[in-house]
Parts: structure tokens; sequence; C-alpha cells
């Protein structure tokens, strides 16, 4: 939940910085969706599972650096593929049109994020159970 609240927050002050700066909305809901949602979602994520991992050493350097690559690689095995596909086309798609079928700009952006999250955790979560299964 904090990484759902966090992205939202950066998608709205993104979409709304990039607008007020280029007044594109193209490009606004590009920013929102590629900078914003995902320097919130993935930033929260990845301190989060470093510092639960971290709890668990003994201040072993060589483990910590594995564990850093293991907590990086677990996150572009359940994210990669699914974040590809709403970066670049359902997530910016969702940001731009659904404030337009809606009429007001703030419940649109946030629609838009939720149905594009929605849309976004059918494959991830396929991949969070293999990856679990394989290689935990």
């Amino acid at each position: 939940m904090p990484a759902n609240l966090i992205s939202l927050f950066l998608t709205i002050l993104t979409f709304y910085t990039t607008l007020q700066i280029t007044n594109n909305t193209i490009l606004a809901s590009l920013a929102g969706a590629i900078i914003g949602d995902n320097l919130g979602y993935y930033g929260t994520i990845f301190i989060r599972d470093l510092l639960i991992n971290y709890k668990n050493l003994h201040n072993n350097q060589t483990r910590s650096y594995r564990l850093f690559l293991k907590t990086l690689r677990n996150m572009v095995i359940e994210f990669g593929p699914a974040e590809i596909l709403d970066s670049y086309l359902i997530r910016p798609l969702a940001l731009y049109l659904c404030p337009l079928i809606i009429g007001q700009q703030i419940i649109g952006l946030i629609i838009g994020k939720y149905l594009a999250d929605i849309i976004f955790y059918l494959p991830t979560i396929t991949a969070y159970e293999l990856r679990k299964k394989y290689l935990s």
C-alpha cells in the first residue's frame, strides 16, 4: 500500500509539473507514468525489500552485495515483462484518456492510474508466483 500511495502522489506531481512546463498532455501522461509512477512504486519496493533483507544479515559485505543483486534480480523477474507494456503503452494511455473521458483532471488521473495498476498486476502476480516456485 505505501508503494501505491507514494506512486500516486508522484504520478500526479510529475504529470502536473510536466504539463506546466510543456503544456502538452501527452508528454505529461508519459512523464507521470514513466517517471512519477515508476520512481514512487519501484523505489519504495526496492528500499523496503533491501531493508527487510539486510535485517537478516550479519554485516557481511559479500553477502550484502549478493543480497542486493538478488533483490534486483527478483524485481526484474517479477515486474520486468509487465512493466514494459505498462510504462510505454497502458499507463500513459490510461493517464491521457481517463481525464478526457471523465472530464475532471485529478479524478481522471487517479482512475487511470488504478485502472493501469489492475492491468499491470495480472502478469506481475503470475511472474511473482513463478519466481517463488523456481528461484527462491
